[in-house]
């Protein structure tokens, strides 16, 4: 905040208790109702002033409540934290000491001393501070400090751990909100922060420290437009806040961004900072992540029972679409029949990148960079095999084909570019259809033979008898005496009918299963 708005804070405050006093005086209240109400003002206006990120006046507020009442361990908190979170680790230094000498046990002040250490590159006297302050955890703010001791050390994910225990009874706790989404911004893990800060604008009004800060998580994930939105928003509430005024004129310097591809970059480093750093909250984290592959999220939380469940939903869900799902119609949704093996790839990618981070052999953006490799090697992987599939070669289960000398069971090969380049052959075992089904027909006889169908039964093939069937076998033949034009094909299935050679997907090459009939055809 400028100066001209710290004083005019100040100003209204001194004014509202010199009124209050003024009411002493002529005996309108008592001393306790006087201490209770400027003690009251007091709290409620230095927690407003910390939440709006004007530290130098919530310092201000809660050093008056000092004046008041020093035996109250929350404004020796809070002046501690103004002054952390201004960067003023020396000063933080000093008062924390002033509140440990009026209260040595509050795990608060111990907490916050590990992380005024921690700043101050004393990593010893910082664990030893932070350590004492975890043997009697008062307050779930101790979790937040001890994160972000962690995070000054590197250990992001400890540190969200810890972030998610704190919220534990307190999922809509504002404080816990902001402290956390100011810890992930001076981190660099904005997507995070931006989750955090857009909660206290929700909870907040004319809040133009957390809308400009929101507004640099924008900028540096690269969304200009936005960020500059967003800035002018803050000035409107604060018209003389210079760093939004500076980040205004540096945006419109920048070159013109295109929206859509701000928003896919948003959505990629999304997936990158959850793969960085374990989000505090697991529902974050799955819906982050285990919204692209069900349960990697809940792998990688080492959580097997859950990760269980929601991969049997994921299968289960597969699993109908396969059956139900009219997937031959449509290139695009074929790589359904890939989805089990792309999951079970995933998985595994995930356990590995996991496994490897864990064990120091690699860093989380190495990790994040092979999970993504593999993960759009495996989809493209899919939709070549669905266009192999419909394309070039597909597979099929025959079992009422006993006449062309298949069995029960048998799994045979279409190839679907045999044709291209020449003309089916009498003999040749052709398959009809689209992958949902099927059909297999035996060529008999190829364009330009002369067909002929007797009365009893007979049928010749340029004058060669070929066999006896009923007449029934002929039902779906127009003429008993024909000759066969250009890509018309004499074929027997359930029966004999002719064939354009259009219909003719492919040729039976080969039977693959089981392996005891694999043979070529």
């Amino acid at each position: 905040m400028d100066n001209k708005n710290k004083k005019e804070t100040r100003f209204k405050f001194l004014e509202f208790e010199k009124k209050i006093q003024n009411k002493l005086e002529e005996n309108q209240i008592s001393v306790q109702q006087y201490n209770e109400i400027v003690l009251t003002t007091l709290k409620t206006d230095a927690f407003n002033s910390y939440i709006k990120g004007d530290f130098d006046d919530a310092l201000f507020l809660y050093g008056r409540m000092l004046n008041y009442n020093r035996s109250n361990e929350q404004p020796w908190v809070g002046q501690v934290a103004s002054l952390i979170r201004a960067g003023r680790y020396e000063e933080a230094k000093i008062n924390v000491d002033n509140g440990l000498n009026e209260f040595p046990y509050s795990s608060l002040l111990l907490a916050q001393k590990g992380v005024i250490y921690g700043y101050l590159n004393n990593r010893s006297l910082a664990f030893e501070y932070s350590d004492a302050a975890f043997e009697k955890v008062t307050s779930s703010l101790i979790y937040i400090y001890r994160g972000e001791l962690l995070f000054i050390y590197g250990k992001n994910q400890e540190a969200g751990v810890l972030f998610y225990k704190a919220f534990e009874n307190n999922e809509n706790n504002l404080l816990f909100h902001f402290e956390i989404g100011l810890i992930y911004f001076q981190n660099g893990l904005y997507n995070n922060a931006l989750f955090h800060l857009n909660k206290v604008i929700e909870s907040t009004e004319n809040n133009a420290f957390v809308l400009f800060t929101i507004g640099e998580c924008h900028e540096k994930l690269g969304f200009k437009s936005k960020a500059e939105t967003l800035y002018k928003q803050a000035l409107v509430i604060n018209p003389s806040f210079e760093k939004a005024h500076r980040k205004i004129v540096d945006t419109t310097q920048q070159p013109i961004s295109f929206e859509l591809f701000e928003e896919l970059k948003l959505y990629f480093s999304n997936w990158s900072e959850i793969w960085k750093n374990k989000a505090e909250n697991p529902n974050v984290y799955y819906a982050g992540f285990s919204s692209i592959v069900p349960t990697m999220g809940q792998i990688y939380n080492c959580q097997p029972v859950k990760a269980l469940i929601f991969g049997g939903i994921f299968v289960s869900i597969i699993v109908i679409a396969l059956l139900f799902v009219p997937i031959s119609f449509s290139r695009t949704l074929q790589f359904l029949y890939l989805l089990p093996y792309i999951y079970v790839i995933s998985i595994l990618d995930a356990i590995l990148t996991a496994s490897l981070k864990r064990y120091g052999y690699i860093r989380w953006n190495i990790a994040s960079l092979f999970s993504i490799a593999f993960f759009i090697i495996f989809v493209i992987m899919a939709f070549v095999s669905a266009y192999i599939d419909d394309t070039i070669i597909s597979f099929m289960n025959v079992g009422n084909y006993e006449n062309f000398g298949f069995k029960l069971g048998d799994r045979v090969e279409i190839n679907k570019v045999v044709y291209n380049k020449k003309n089916p052959d009498a003999g040749d075992i052709v398959a009809t259809g689209n992958r949902r089904q099927y059909y297999l027909y035996k060529i008999i006889a190829t364009p330009g033979s002369l067909v002929e169908i007797f009365d009893n039964g007979n049928i010749y093939i340029n004058g060669n008898l070929i066999g006896n069937y009923p007449l029934e076998a002929y039902s779906a033949l127009q003429d008993r005496s024909f000759i066969l034009s250009e890509n018309k094909y004499l074929v027997f299935g359930m029966g004999y009918q002719i064939l354009d050679k259009l219909q003719i997907c492919g040729k039976i090459t080969r039977i693959y299963y089981p392996p005891s009939r694999r043979r070529n055809l």
